[in-house]
């Protein structure tokens, strides 16, 4: 903000050391940091450079209020190339999970986890796995199904593959193909990013259009 960026090193350096004592509102705080961070001032620059390095989520962890979520959505669509693999909507991929309830799925502090390491936790279902069969051929994908039986993989066209148990030799452990978004983007954009994520819920996700597909559920009610 204009406001904060405005300030004297020493007041912003003051504000920054008793934002919690002084109940400062937390999404102004990466707005002071990145005052600090900017600032000319060698002591306000030090006590940025020392609170970055406290913790690899220090700065991320700026991130969980404030922000523009319209302004997120284009770094969703765009510097983000989320949609690659995430849908919402009708529109994105497929590789990783659909994220139009995610606010509902997520608090603000894990949608921030995800972005900054995204093999923390992955969603069941998800992440890329390398499957070699018993003929030596090499599978790459997600795996949707696991059963004594059989194993299914989506492989990276998309298309399903099924396989017996008895042909697979060995599977790897799921890992998160999505590069830690949270070190990639500025924290402005990240914030904005958040921002939008935590607006995804029921609230906002497409609705279905129950008129073109009354007459089909009708008859499968019957």
């Amino acid at each position: 903000m204009e406001i904060i960026a405005a300030l004297h090193p020493a007041e912003a350096l003051e504000r920054w050391t008793k934002r919690e004592a002084n109940g400062l509102r937390r999404e102004l705080w990466l707005d002071l940091f990145l005052a600090l961070q900017t600032s000319k001032d060698a002591t306000a620059q030090q006590a940025a450079a020392t609170f970055a390095a406290s913790a690899m989520d220090a700065v991320p962890m700026l991130s969980i209020t404030g922000g523009d979520p319209k302004a997120g959505e284009v770094v969703f669509r765009n510097q983000g190339a989320c949609l690659q693999c995430h849908k919402v909507g009708n529109d994105g991929g497929i590789q990783g999970p659909a994220l139009d309830l995610v606010a509902e799925r997520l608090k603000p502090e894990k949608i921030v986890e995800s972005l900054l390491n995204p093999n923390a936790e992955i969603t069941a279902g998800y992440g890329m796995s390398s499957v070699t069969l018993a003929d030596g051929a090499l599978v790459a994908g997600r795996i949707t199904e696991d059963t004594p039986e059989k194993l299914t993989v989506i492989g990276l066209d998309g298309k399903a593959g099924t396989y017996p148990r008895s042909q697979v030799k060995t599977v790897t452990p799921p890992v998160s193909a999505m590069p830690p978004m949270a070190m990639a983007l500025p924290p402005p954009m990240l914030r904005d990013l958040v921002a939008y994520l935590r607006t995804r819920d029921h609230t906002t996700a497409p609705k279905q259009d129950t008129d073109a597909h009354g007459d089909e559920n009708e008859k499968v009610a019957k």
